[in-house]
């Protein structure tokens, strides 16, 4: 079996969160063509993920804010812990 080539075909990043539209083995056998049928679907997934983030941006910016907030505190105890 020969090497395999994975790739992430596209990855949509907003402030608080980052989807990963699709991904996968690579299977063109043109180089790094990708097929249109799946430039198509990627199409239509990136709308759909930007209109969840659209849709719950304060629920996703309030986690986040939850997340750095717990980050900080923990960097915090790793910087005052002795060495």
């Amino acid at each position: 079996m020969g090497r395999r080539h994975h790739r992430a075909y596209l990855a949509v990043e907003h402030k608080a969160v980052i989807y990963i539209l699709d991904a996968g083995i690579k299977k063109s056998p043109h180089g790094s063509a990708i097929p249109q049928t799946q430039i198509d679907r990627l199409s239509e997934r990136k709308k759909t993920a930007d209109k969840d983030y659209t849709a719950n941006r304060a629920t996703y910016e309030a986690d986040m804010a939850e997340r750095m907030k717990r980050r900080n505190a923990w960097e915090e105890t790793q910087r005052l812990k002795p060495k």
